[in-house]
């Protein structure tokens, strides 16, 4: 019980990190019975980094997109399997 109850929080918090949905107020308005489809930004999310230089506090943001490599391919794919 307490490993579900740790999976679930570092979910939430990784959400923005992984792969997963972020809006969830979608999830209660499509029909369940439906095939689930990921969103724009959860598709754009998958090959999408954020940096910015730790240098200074000044520092531009921007974004690399990226292909996924195999090593983080299977890491998402062994997090996904844990969803009981």
């Amino acid at each position: 019980m307490l490993a579900y109850y740790v999976e679930w929080h570092l979910k939430e918090v990784w959400r923005t990190s992984l792969f997963a949905e972020e809006d969830q107020a979608a999830q209660t308005t499509r029909d369940p019975a439906s095939p689930a489809q990921r969103s724009a930004g959860a598709k754009a999310k998958a090959v999408r980094y954020t940096c910015k230089a730790t240098t200074a506090d000044d520092a531009p943001i921007f974004s690399v997109t990226t292909q996924p490599t195999p090593l983080r391919q299977r890491a998402q794919s062994l997090i996904s399997g844990l969803a009981v």
